[in-house]
């Protein structure tokens, strides 16, 4: 029995949800895994990377030359699984595990598709025989999973948080940041600025991705292109 207060647990797991949108955002390497579906005797799971949309949602790129890959994915509940925790051996002590399904990017939505080539320099080929197509995931479901077994479930609503630019205003803010980091001779070594959302950019470096965060969470133009100047490098 859990003795503590009602205010207490909603402060304890508020904190959990904040800790578990940063990892998110972090954008570590994941584990694309099948947790059920129509299709028991198709074990799958795979490497992946992935950045978010407008939404919140994780865009996934998968590449399979056998279009029943695709037509098993999107048919059956997927998990992404985040490491959250490492010891100083690399043994994993707990992980984010988000639990949703696969649905792919329509061909029409360039945003999605623009941004998540941004990221990877992967085209999607979202046509009936693409090997490579981008899926958007959608989540059902969150939870920390620790050592013991033990799961920590969280609010999927207050994990996802919407990027409050919009695609101009995002590119005026990559530019933006672009300049500044020029400005200041540092751009040879953090890289590309690839992505700006309301909670801080990301870089590329070699292939890499780097998640900046920024001091706090903004809304407004005005007040990103202050948090983007106010970053310590």
């Amino acid at each position: 029995m859990d003795d503590r207060s009602p205010d207490q647990c909603g402060a304890s797991e508020s904190r959990r949800t904040e800790e578990a949108h940063r990892v998110l955002l972090l954008q570590p390497g994941a584990v694309l895994a099948m947790s059920s579906g129509g299709c028991a005797r198709y074990a799958f799971s795979c490497d992946t990377h992935y950045c978010l949309d407008r939404r919140g949602y994780p865009l996934i790129h998968y590449t399979s030359g056998n279009p029943h890959h695709h037509l098993i994915l999107t048919n059956s509940s997927m998990s992404l699984r985040l490491p959250h925790k490492i010891d100083a051996d690399g043994n994993e002590l707990s992980l984010l595990i988000i639990t949703g399904t696969l649905h792919l990017v329509d061909p029409g939505d360039h945003d999605s598709i623009d941004r998540h080539f941004r990221y990877f320099k992967r085209m999607a080929e979202n046509f009936s025989r693409g090997a490579g197509r981008l899926y958007r995931f959608i989540p059902d479901g969150v939870f920390f999973e620790l050592i013991s077994g033990e799961r920590q479930p969280l609010e999927i609503n207050k994990l996802l948080k919407r990027n409050p630019f919009n695609e101009r205003d995002e590119s005026r803010l990559i530019e933006f940041a672009s300049k500044h980091l020029r400005h200041l001779h540092i751009q040879a070594k953090v890289g590309d600025v690839i992505g700006i959302d309301g909670y801080g950019l990301d870089t590329e470096v070699k292939g890499t991705v780097i998640r900046k965060f920024f001091h706090t969470c903004v809304e407004a133009v005005g007040d990103a292109e202050m948090a983007i100047t106010g970053l310590e490098w």
